[in-house]
């Protein structure tokens, strides 16, 4: 389970996991993406750029890291 985030209904990201974590290992949750992608986004607003999730930035969105 992941996100998709689209600009003027373009797919621009295809995310089906847990970005910057090692291996393929998805969300728990549609919640979870749901919370990291709308960041994502926000953050390309904000910058215009790709965003660097930390570990510390996806606990404080709530993602269970394995």
């Amino acid at each position: 389970m992941g996100y998709d985030i689209l600009n003027n209904d373009k797919l621009v990201i295809h995310q089906p996991t847990i970005p910057g974590q090692p291996g393929i290992v998805g969300f728990s949750s549609q919640e979870q993406a749901h919370r990291v992608g709308d960041w994502v986004a926000e953050k390309m607003k904000q910058t215009q750029a790709m965003p660097t999730l930390t570990k510390e930035d996806l606990r404080q969105l709530g993602v269970k890291i394995p």
